[in-house]
């Protein structure tokens, strides 16, 4: 199953709704984070398990609580970086460098 980290900075329409047939089969929940939060999660209401961050390191950190054995923490934006981070890079290291510090926590 997949935990999907959705969010960011919106621009455009995103019809995040295109995802409610997948709740069931492959997504086990969704975080969403920074200014997209609201919007995503008023679009995915009532489909599967929804949890909003306003920051992108909590979202990371609730992935990591709600994770079991077997999980898949996805970071799949859908938006920009630029709320938080100078861009997308930034924000893809950040997730590496969480991940990372996550693991070596969990060997402690």
């Amino acid at each position: 199953k997949v935990i999907l980290l959705l969010g960011g900075k919106p621009k455009g329409d995103v019809d995040f709704s295109l995802l409610h047939p997948y709740f069931e089969v492959t997504i086990k929940s969704i975080i969403s984070y920074g200014e997209a939060s609201q919007l995503i999660c008023d679009q995915l209401q009532g489909f599967g398990q929804l949890y909003k961050n306003d920051d992108f390191d909590q979202a990371c950190f609730r992935g990591f609580e709600i994770a079991e054995k077997g999980d898949i923490i996805l970071l799949s934006p859908g938006y920009a970086s630029f709320d938080q981070f100078s861009n997308f890079e930034e924000r893809g290291n950040r997730f590496k460098k969480l991940v990372q510090n996550f693991e070596l926590s969990a060997i402690d």
